[in-house]
């Protein structure tokens, strides 16, 4: 296919999105932000899990910025150094805007090159932002310009009380306790494979072998809140990332599978292990509980002195009687303010904005750019392009699992994303 010539053309820019339910809200923020300030045409695709679909993608759009959300896993990388050998400029905009000390290693190695990949990094704080200039990124591509993540809860409000209990038929005379789990895993085949994880497989395997420890004991845990807790409506609310079949067959327990934004006006309480939505609760002023059955708390992000931290179950449950006491929870909110105010720029809704003030510069550039992208990936992928047209995209990805057992045609499925 003969490449076109870029001069005059409209700017391009493509934002990755490999989860739905955790991304694409707060991506349509930045696309519309995109739009109106810098004029562009602006593509959200994905997911990741089908990387020579969005090599087909990027090939057809020939796009000026491409934003993913990290370059440590190899999938990213590769995607980054097309990008960058194509002529385009690589922007990365985390999906974690929360630090996990015990973790930072996998994310400061300068080995990784990260300075080669990417000529943008958007992050949400100088938390962050001190963590990647040890990987001698150049400290003019480190901007810090907040989370639309985070922004996101300012500017749409998502689903109401009402509804959501409607929708989930609960007791409306009942307290809602909301349980977030993040317990996805990646297996040791991929760990070893990745070379992301080159410098830090050891430690990595480790933390996902006390992942599954800790999904074990919220099982329990989620048995026994039921009957302890009856004034409650005890609702479980899985990472998207996680296999949530793995709860079915508990008693007594509403599993929902909303995003974060459309549960947060129904929680009165939270528990959760290591999970961001904890500081998004914090932004509405929503109190959370830390449940951690690991005395140690040896791989808790730096976010857990922001709430009570409990290491049994007994713990856990004098907690929670003790959420109606005021000063209980008041000693904590000093606490959270300080760790918002330090990991991110500020929460005031202009994330997007400061987006586009950074790109802002090389706009006028990339008006009379070259592009220079060339086919790197199969020939079958035309195929199930086609298939998708025809057939649509679920029964396409079971016949690519037939092809590839490997495939997590679920996945694929459930994230597929082509936004214009």
């Amino acid at each position: 296919m003969k490449q076109r010539k870029t001069v005059n053309e409209k700017l391009r820019i493509v934002l990755i999105c490999d989860n739905k339910y955790r991304e694409f809200e707060y991506l349509l923020l930045v696309k519309k932000e995109l739009q109106k300030t810098l004029h562009a045409d602006v593509y959200i695709i994905g997911s990741l899990a089908e990387q020579q679909r969005m090599f087909f993608l990027l090939y057809g759009i020939k796009p000026h910025f491409v934003f993913l959300q990290q370059i440590v896993e190899q999938c990213c990388r590769d995607i980054a150094q097309y990008v960058v050998s194509s002529g385009g400029k690589v922007a990365i905009l985390p999906s974690e805007v929360t630090m996990n000390t015990s973790l930072e290693a996998l994310f400061i190695n300068p080995a990784q090159r990260y300075n080669d990949m990417a000529q943008y990094f958007l992050l949400p704080g100088e938390r962050m932002a001190a963590a990647f200039r040890k990987n001698g990124i150049d400290k003019k591509k480190i901007h810090i310009v907040g989370a639309p993540k985070m922004d996101l809860h300012l500017l749409h409000n998502g689903m109401s009380r009402y509804d959501f209990q409607k929708k989930y038929a609960l007791n409306i005379k009942k307290k809602n306790l909301f349980i977030f789990t993040s317990f996805s895993e990646n297996s040791q085949d991929y760990i070893h494979k990745d070379s992301g994880f080159k410098n830090f497989r050891n430690e990595t395997i480790a933390y996902y072998e006390h992942v599954k420890k800790m999904k074990q004991a919220y099982k329990k845990m989620l048995t026994q809140l039921p009957s302890d807790f009856k004034n409650y409506n005890i609702i479980l609310k899985p990472h998207p990332l996680e296999k949530a079949h793995f709860y079915t067959g508990i008693k007594k327990i509403t599993l929902v599978h909303e995003t974060v934004t459309d549960c947060l006006n129904s929680i009165d309480l939270a528990i959760h292990w290591n999970s961001t939505v904890a500081v998004e609760c914090w932004i509405r002023n929503i109190r959370t509980i830390q449940y951690d059955p690991n005395k140690n708390h040896t791989w808790l992000s730096e976010f857990k002195t922001g709430n009570p931290v409990c290491s049994t179950y007994t713990e856990l449950r004098k907690a929670i009687e003790k959420f109606s006491e005021k000063g209980f929870f008041n000693t904590y909110v000093s606490k959270r303010k300080a760790y918002i105010r330090n990991n991110f720029y500020a929460v005031d809704g202009k994330s997007p904005e400061r987006i586009c003030k950074a790109l802002k510069k090389d706009v006028i550039f990339f008006a009379y750019n070259q592009l220079h992208y060339r086919r790197n990936f199969n020939y079958g992928v035309y195929v199930f392009d086609i298939l998708d047209r025809i057939i649509g995209i679920t029964l396409s990805r079971k016949i690519i699992n037939m092809l590839f057992p490997k495939f997590n045609s679920v996945y694929a499925t459930e994230n597929y994303t082509y936004v214009i």
